[in-house]
């Protein structure tokens, strides 16, 4: 999910990332944002995530729920959240021929979960289909 258009995410920067993810990986995967262009030096690109897998937090077989502060994405790194070009990336370190599937992923200022879609909602989420 990556455009030369950024979409502007200004006013999440104290918010979250909230999706529910299962699967059967058995190496670390980060999953988070870019901001930016890879090679573009007026719009440096910036991977802003955690890690999910052995190393970080727990990727089961069951769907599980969370809510990971923006602050914790971005590590105290000054992102452009006017220029977000891949709301939702994955990266991973090698091919363990395990899966991981996303659903319901959004970003919220509050951390509320409303369950309202349709794009920017009045709890100032970013449903799916806007991503």
């Amino acid at each position: 999910m990556s455009s030369s258009a950024g979409q502007n995410l200004t006013g999440f920067e104290n918010g979250y990332l909230m999706f529910d993810i299962k699967g059967t990986t058995t190496t670390d995967i980060t999953i988070g944002f870019q901001t930016g262009l890879y090679g573009k030096e007026e719009r440096p690109q910036t991977s802003n995530g955690v890690v999910f897998g052995p190393g970080g937090y727990a990727v089961t077989s069951q769907w599980q729920s969370y809510k990971i502060p923006v602050s914790e994405l971005v590590g105290g790194k000054s992102v452009d959240m006017e220029d977000v070009t891949s709301p939702l990336f994955f990266q991973g370190t090698q091919d363990d021929n395990g899966y991981i599937h996303i659903r319901n992923a959004r970003f919220s200022k509050s951390g509320e979960d409303t369950g309202t879609g349709g794009g920017h909602t009045s709890t100032g989420e970013l449903a799916p289909e806007a991503m």
